[in-house]
């Protein structure tokens, strides 16, 4: 929540497009609370950071594999 508020005045000056995009982010970051917590040595916000690119990288990741799996249906004799 911390990591939100210091980062308001930016998200206010993103587009609406950005800042629903934005949203979903921390959104997907705050799944990794119980992580960020255990790792409560670290900076918080790198921390917020690293979850939230555990997130987007796990995304790339299922849309990768979708991509494949398409890939090999239109391939198949």
């Amino acid at each position: 929540m911390q990591f939100r508020q210091d980062y308001a005045k930016f998200r206010r000056a993103l587009s609406k497009t950005d800042q629903r995009v934005l949203d979903e982010l921390f959104v997907d970051a705050n799944k990794h609370v119980a992580e960020a917590a255990y790792a409560s040595h670290a900076i918080p916000s790198e921390t917020f950071m690293l979850a939230m690119l555990l997130e987007m990288h796990r995304e790339v990741m299922r849309l990768r594999a979708q991509i494949e799996a398409l890939a090999d249906e239109t391939s198949s004799p």
